[in-house]
């Protein structure tokens, strides 16, 4: 996957789909496809309600910015 990711970089507007990110554990791909607000409101959200981690998959948003999970 990650190669045809990187072949279709010349097209890429530099944005991200929720359902199609780059690779998986990549905090940036997924920090992309929304804005710094929403974004840090969802870490938030995650740190209250999912603080042991049981909700996540391959493209989880992590549980602190910066955090790898």
């Amino acid at each position: 996957m990650d190669e045809a990711i990187l072949a279709m970089d010349p097209w890429g507007t530099g944005g991200t789909i929720l359902n199609v990110h780059g690779a998986v554990k990549d905090e940036a791909d997924r920090r992309r496809a929304f804005d710094d607000s929403t974004y840090e409101r969802l870490v938030s959200l995650i740190r209250e309600y999912d603080s042991q981690g049981l909700l996540r998959h391959g493209h989880s948003i992590a549980r602190s910015v910066g955090s790898a999970g």
